[in-house]
């Protein structure tokens, strides 16, 4: 009985060992699951960063694009508005044109 109490013992022994191993190896692979995964947030973090300052850029170039596009209408603006006053100068002028050939028909009738 002695011998069955010391193998008990024993086997009690080493199932706390074995759990004992088992916990530091789980723990260990608990920390290296953390480890990564605080790398790939660190990792995710500057990626985030690097995006954040592509939008700030494209925000910057929309607004330029903005500004030009605002450029562009008020030059197309006055274009048109220069264009309505030389068609108006260009009527005036064939309505003159008109009456100088009226009037010159008339004085060769009389």
């Amino acid at each position: 009985s002695g011998c069955e109490f010391t193998c008990v013992r024993n086997d009690s022994s080493a199932w706390e060992s074995h759990e004992r191993d088992f916990a530091v190896t789980h723990t260990r692979l608990i920390n290296k699951q953390l480890k990564l995964t605080l790398s790939e947030l660190t990792s995710t973090k500057e990626e985030l960063k690097c995006t954040k300052k592509e939008l700030k850029l494209t925000k910057e170039d929309l607004k330029s694009t903005k500004e030009d596009l605002k450029s562009t209408k008020d030059k197309l603006k006055s274009a048109e508005e220069q264009l309505t006053s030389l068609k108006s100068e260009y009527s005036t002028k064939a309505e003159l044109s008109a009456v100088a050939a009226q009037s010159a028909d008339m004085m060769w009738k009389l």
